[in-house]
């Protein structure tokens, strides 16, 4: 089951939940239990808004699950949306959140490092 986000936030309870279907990956708004928007999956650059709500979320290339997401305050401050429990989201949000310097050096500082980078531009000198 694709993971959903949420967060209470001005007496309301707002979920993000992913959808993925044969006509296309979407990722649903829901306030309260109740579908009230939706959007096609974008990448980093997911946003679903529904009267004054705005919900921005990061979802993989293959659209079937949502990376993280935060709500958008009126004062512009995101708010993080939590993961639900005992999913992968969760335990890399807790990772996150306990041990950020660990989380760092897997999430990242992914792909920084790779054998052909120490040739690029070496002290090759032509004669």
């Amino acid at each position: 089951m694709p993971t959903a986000f949420h967060v209470d936030h001005a007496g309301h309870r707002i979920e993000l939940v992913p959808l993925s279907s044969f006509k296309g990956d979407r990722v649903r708004l829901l306030i309260d239990g109740e579908q009230v928007a939706d959007a096609k999956s974008d990448g980093r650059n997911t946003v679903v808004a529904s009267d004054g709500i705005v919900v921005r979320a990061v979802v993989p290339w293959h659209g079937t699950s949502i990376t993280s997401a935060e709500l958008v305050r009126p004062d512009g401050e995101p708010l993080p949306l939590e993961p639900a429990p005992r999913t992968r989201a969760a335990r890399r949000a807790r990772l996150q959140r306990e041990r950020p310097g660990l989380y760092a050096a897997r999430h990242v500082a992914k792909g920084s490092t790779s054998p052909r980078s120490s040739c690029r531009g070496g002290s090759r000198r032509s004669s």
